[in-house]
């Protein structure tokens, strides 16, 4: 068994309860956002890390992964050239990352070392283990397994060049449902994401969404890349699916929400 799961969000205890309700050997990818708005960010990446190592987990990155390799890259920018627009850049980066869930990951490092100042992050850096969390990660997962085709999996969207992102990478962990639908190689018979938060799992032509919402809603969506079955794993959540909005109509296409089962962790 091979599971797909959505986005964590510093939700280890999601992750350790699906890992006791499934058999031993399961294997799985992770769809991306191990980190940002939880409270167990760095329990998430240890215990996320730790199965890559056992090669029972395949990272992949999502934007928020994304956020964190960007702080570093432009602060590493700054420290070579040594301007001020290099530093404004890296500033604005930190910021985005900040205002996109970062500050619980920083409070969980221990917060700033100088007196809680955003423009002391050089000083501070960011920690090894998260940096290294992060350059684990790869854009992309094709299942060859199924009989009906392959089974594409990414954060966002497969690479295929959308209007108005920079590039394929961006796309592949930036881009939303209604950007789609996404057209898919001849061979893949579907493509899996997460990002975009959802009331249930939902199928727009051949793209399959998954993310649940799990830090709020506490239910992780487990996609079956051999069986194509969907398992829904509940643990504590604060607010129900119902409160998550739906997929709309994309390209004259209607959202088909797919059937899944509960286990409760």
């Amino acid at each position: 068994m091979i599971l797909a799961l959505a986005d964590l969000h510093g939700r280890a205890d999601l992750l350790e309860g699906v890992l006791n309700a499934v058999p031993e050997d399961t294997k799985f990818v992770f769809l991306g956002d191990a980190v940002d708005r939880g409270h167990r960010n760095r329990d998430t990446i240890r215990l996320l890390g730790q199965l890559a190592d056992s090669g029972r987990m395949t990272l992949l990155r999502g934007n928020h992964e994304a956020m964190i390799m960007e702080v570093d890259e432009v602060y590493d920018r700054f420290q070579r050239e040594q301007n001020d627009l290099r530093r404004f850049d890296a500033k604005v980066a930190l910021e985005n990352w900040i205002q996109n869930g970062g500050d619980t990951v920083i409070l969980e490092y221990g917060g700033w070392d100088s007196g809680g100042e955003p423009d002391a992050f050089g000083l501070w850096g960011l920690p090894p283990e998260l940096l290294d969390y992060c350059a684990r990660t790869q854009f992309m997962y094709r299942h060859t397994g199924h009989a009906g085709g392959d089974v594409l999996c990414v954060h966002a969207a497969p690479p295929t060049p959308i209007k108005g992102y920079r590039s394929l990478e961006d796309s592949m962990v930036w881009a939303r449902p209604e950007d789609g639908p996404f057209a898919l190689e001849e061979g893949i018979l579907c493509s899996v994401h997460g990002h975009t938060p959802i009331s249930a799992p939902t199928r727009v032509g051949q793209n399959i969404f998954c993310d649940l919402g799990a830090k709020w809603t506490g239910c992780l969506c487990a996609f079956d890349l051999e069986t194509l079955e969907i398992t829904v794993f509940k643990g504590e959540g604060e607010d129900t699916l119902e409160k998550l909005p739906s997929l709309e109509a994309v390209g004259g296409i209607s959202p088909v929400r797919l059937e899944y089962k509960t286990v409760q962790i």
